[in-house]
């Protein structure tokens, strides 16, 4: 099981560098092929709010969230652990940047 976390580990860091949320949710397809995930669903464009993000981010959550899958496929598992977990804290980068004086700028205007 420990080389099988690793691996996938590794994936998803490789995978998430250097993206930011909007481009995690419209590729979260490609790293987690499954019938749960529809990547028309998760669409966004450069150019949406906060509030298009929000709401994707949601639908995502929902069909990635561990507690989704069966814990007997380790690499299922771990995937979606994995890919929750980088895609939670790209949210909450934003969300933080998105209520200060960050990059983001005022809510729902980007």
């Amino acid at each position: 099981m420990a080389a099988v976390r690793e691996e996938v580990v590794s994936e998803i860091q490789t995978w998430s560098k250097h993206k930011d949320i909007r481009d995690m949710l419209n590729d979260v397809h490609v790293r987690y092929p499954s019938d749960a995930v529809d990547a028309v669903d998760l669409r966004l464009d450069r150019s949406c709010g906060f509030d298009a993000i929000k709401a994707s981010y949601k639908k995502a959550l929902l069909k990635i969230h561990p507690d989704k899958h069966d814990q007997s496929d380790v690499q299922a598992y771990v995937r979606a652990t994995e890919m929750f977990k980088v895609v939670h804290a790209a949210f909450v980068k934003l969300k933080a940047q998105s209520t200060g004086t960050g990059a983001v700028g005022k809510r729902g205007s980007m």
